[in-house]
């Protein structure tokens, strides 16, 4: 089972798809999305179908609302669940925090796995360990989400399912599973995946390399390094000839992939829409649409239209014919869900800008960044005096909240500097936000992003997203050179008026 995570949110990120219902079989009877996740200067809130901001951007990490409800997270091991109005019903307490699902979240506390009601009280108490053994934030609960009445717990290094009562009633014995869609779960065994029923009977006999789950009666899977399709009785209705293929939609097509191409396939296996688009990435999996609905489906067309790589870089959505509907000019899409789809534009800054588009492709919403200063020098007159100024800072300490312009007129990325005193390295633009880790004074860095905000103080406060490229040494001589801990990362955000730029 390939799961890879995308690079969209801090998160993991995550989180593309809104839904407010989770059972497959309830697909035509559910209710849309009403709030959609944005992000604005690293905090994440939600707006309306129509783009106004109904919950302000306060968080460090959400996902989308899922019956009524959504995860809001304080810090990375702050987490708790919010209401339409922004308000927390359920206090930020956990490690992590799933979707809820059936009624029923999963969450995570000392490193173990429960699941609570929409009143924050225990149904089943942490005990178990996370289904599936990525690492990201989000993704570590995906598979622990209840679908069709059951959940898949991990005992030892096995995996089983319970009844929403939290007993046991498929044994742990397998390496590997989905949770259950259309009455049956894919399972690894020994290596290979097969397919139980509900009472953990055995109904298509470990056999294939990797499985997908059975949706509108069809399941990929691998033979001989071949994706194809398989009934419900296990004969093969497509035969294994894509190097990766998706669950098939609920418009009868399903998304492949050949010979570096995409194309679109009906349920007899013949192409609708020839191979012709580039991939969406090896991150565009089952699992990440997983990460936020059971509605997996929605990976190859979704609401009428799928999202599609033209040549080598922009994303553009096609109809069910294969025509262009909304032009290539996005660097990342995913699926419309609720008349509305997340987008990337790419500005050449390192995660781009997050949107939301209509089914026309106007911009509903859309991230605004702040684009560092522009230092030209052309645009002043600079005295021999001034140009001096950052050759004597070089030689102390810089007490200033605004930091010196650069040397030159090089774009952000390609700024330097050093620390000037020891620095906690965070994970935002905030005093207050989870610490990535300490470096010492002197420790080059490579400046990759700015921002700038006014304190409610009125001072202006100015950060650095950096990469350290070389230690320094601790102005605690204790402590000595290269870093805090062999743990603490080399990348985050540091307050500018501990960097002196060269």
């Amino acid at each position: 089972m390939k799961l890879k995570t995308i690079r969209l949110f801090a998160v993991a990120s995550v989180f593309l798809l809104s839904s407010c219902n989770t059972t497959v079989n309830m697909l035509r009877n559910k209710e849309m999305p009403r709030l959609f996740p944005i992000t604005q200067n690293r905090k994440w809130g939600f707006i309306n179908s129509q783009g106004e901001i109904v919950i302000q951007p306060q968080f460090e990490l959400v996902l989308p609302f899922t019956e009524n409800l959504a995860v809001a997270c304080l810090s990375r091991e702050k987490c708790g669940y919010v209401d339409e109005a922004g308000k927390f019903v359920i206090n930020p307490q956990f490690d992590r925090a799933g979707r809820f699902s059936e009624g029923l979240a999963a969450v995570t506390v000392g490193g173990k796995v429960g699941y609570i009601d929409k009143a924050g009280k225990y149904v089943v108490n942490p005990q178990f360990a996370t289904g599936s053994s990525d690492p990201s934030f989000f993704m570590s609960l995906t598979f622990n989400t209840f679908s069709e009445g059951m959940a898949q717990v991990k005992v030892g290094d096995k995996i089983g399912f319970i009844n929403k009562s939290g007993k046991i009633v498929i044994n742990p014995q397998f390496d590997s599973a989905f949770p259950f869609f259309d009455g049956l779960a894919a399972a690894q065994i020994g290596g290979k995946w097969g397919f139980i029923d509900m009472e953990g009977k055995i109904v298509i006999n470990p056999q294939f390399e990797d499985a997908q789950p059975f949706v509108n009666g069809l399941a990929a899977v691998m033979i001989s390094k071949q994706y194809g399709y398989v009934d419900k009785t296990g004969k093969i209705a497509i035969n294994p000839q894509f190097d990766q293929a998706y669950p098939f939609s609920d418009e009868g097509l399903a998304r492949v992939w050949t010979s570096g191409q995409t194309g679109f396939i009906d349920k007899e296996g013949k192409y609708v829409i020839n191979p012709q688009f580039g991939g969406l990435g090896n991150d565009y999996q089952v699992g990440v649409i997983m990460a936020v609905t059971s509605e997996i489906q929605r990976i190859s067309f979704s609401e009428g239209l799928a999202p599609v790589k033209v040549g080598d870089k922009d994303v553009a959505f096609i109809n069910d014919t294969g025509k262009i509907i909304i032009n290539p000019q996005f660097n990342f899409a995913t699926p419309f869900y609720g008349g509305l789809a997340l987008v990337i534009f790419d500005t050449n800054s390192p995660d781009g800008e997050m949107a939301w588009i209509d089914k026309e492709g106007k911009t509903v919403w859309r991230e605004t960044k702040n684009v560092p200063k522009t230092y030209m020098n052309t645009s002043m007159s600079v005295s021999n005096e001034a140009a001096n100024v950052s050759n004597t800072a070089a030689n102390m300490s810089v007490n200033s909240s605004v930091p010196l312009p650069p040397s030159n007129s090089s774009a952000v990325s390609e700024r330097i500097g050093r620390l000037t005193t020891d620095s906690n390295l965070r994970s935002d633009a905030n005093k207050d936000s989870m610490s990535n880790g300490i470096h010492f004074k002197g420790a080059k860095l490579q400046i990759l992003d700015e921002t700038s905000f006014t304190q409610q103080s009125g001072e202006l406060s100015t950060w650095y997203r950096v990469r350290i490229t070389e230690y320094g040494c601790s102005v605690d001589t204790n402590l000595g050179c290269g870093k805090n801990s062999s743990n603490d990362l080399d990348e985050g955000w540091v307050n500018a008026k501990n960097v002196l730029l060269d």
